[in-house]
């Protein structure tokens, strides 16, 4: 897939919305983008790359059919593989998970990654986090279909029918064919995926971790020592510093 290939459906596109939908023009409005790829090292990219193809569903689309089309015998495959996964509505639905929960957790995340953070707002980045993604499980899951589904209408994604039987993919455990496809939706990816984050956070964040971090707080240079506590050090000494200090 070529960025000239990928801008060129993307001015297309651009000017068909501007032409028949009505869309809005003015400064910083529908810019062209790329693809952009994550990274390891930096979690925010990983947003970035979820937006990107969003904002370029239809471009890409296109551009992988066109490498169906014209491409040699082994890009012809991977497009058409990557095709066939990219209009699925199951495809869409987890984008757009994805998305709503990369989003919930991205300023987290940045915390954790800037240099000289204060500590004790990167403990309440990680309480709020938390909380974010218990009130979007328990309150997020008929918004985000809804998103979805008119994603879907929007670039021509066949919807399923959601009382249907769901069947799975090769190497999926079968169900004995007994679930419907909102109860995969729902259950084996909404619910298990927002069910999983807290987990992972309480993980990397347990308790004796964040006392540890709180306590910490107490040493941190920034202000001249305007947060040095004399209490929270000697709490800190008695709890995880016993053996580097006498009496």
């Amino acid at each position: 897939m070529t960025h000239d290939e990928l801008h060129a459906n993307q001015q297309f596109e651009i000017a068909h919305n501007i032409a028949h939908e009505g869309t809005k023009t003015g400064k910083g409005l529908n810019q062209i983008g790329n693809l952009q790829r994550a990274t390891d090292t930096q979690w925010s990219s990983h947003l970035n790359s979820i937006t990107s193809l969003m904002r370029t569903f239809s471009a890409t689309g296109k551009v992988l059919k066109t490498v169906i089309k014209k491409g040699n015998s082994e890009k012809r495959a991977s497009a058409d593989a990557a095709y066939e996964c990219l209009i699925s509505f199951e495809f869409v639905f987890i984008l757009h998970l994805m998305g709503e929960l990369l989003g919930l957790t991205d300023n987290l995340f940045q915390a954790l990654q800037r240099r000289g953070q204060d500590i004790l707002n990167a403990i309440c980045s990680v309480s709020s986090t938390k909380v974010f993604v218990q009130m979007f499980r328990a309150n997020g899951w008929d918004e985000l279909f809804i998103k979805a589904k008119s994603f879907c209408k929007k670039h021509n994604v066949e919807i399923p029918n959601v009382t249907a039987h769901h069947k799975p993919g090769k190497g999926r455990s079968h169900q004995g064919g007994n679930i419907t496809m909102v109860h995969h939706f729902r259950v084996d990816l909404f619910i298990a995926v927002t069910d999983a984050l807290p987990q992972e956070l309480d993980h990397r964040f347990d308790e004796n971790m964040i006392d540890l971090l709180f306590f910490s707080a107490s040493l941190d240079p920034k202000d001249s020592f305007k947060s040095f506590d004399i209490d929270k050090i000697c709490n800190l000494e008695n709890k995880y510093l016993t053996e580097d200090f006498s009496d």
